[in-house]
């Protein structure tokens, strides 16, 4: 899917948490989960260069068949 931000556009820091925790009932009947099975909940927040939250995506992914990996540069 194309940007429909323009280049020039200040950006502001991102943010990722991650939280594990048990399902709620309509997420454990959607994917298909035990009592006992947990999920990841994924929250990114990314801000606009004035630290306003412009945008916020929420994701939550069966624990048991999900790995995180991150990689980042130092400064």
């Amino acid at each position: 899917m194309p940007s429909h931000r323009s280049p020039n556009t200040a950006r502001g820091p991102r943010v990722e948490e991650i939280e594990a925790r048990h399902p709620t009932e309509e997420e454990a009947g959607f994917l298909r989960l035990t009592d006992t099975q947990h999920v990841l909940e994924v929250v990114r927040i990314a801000y606009a260069a004035n630290n306003v939250a412009a945008e916020t995506v929420t994701n939550v992914f069966p624990s048991q068949q999900w790995r995180l990996s991150y990689e980042w540069t130092a400064s």
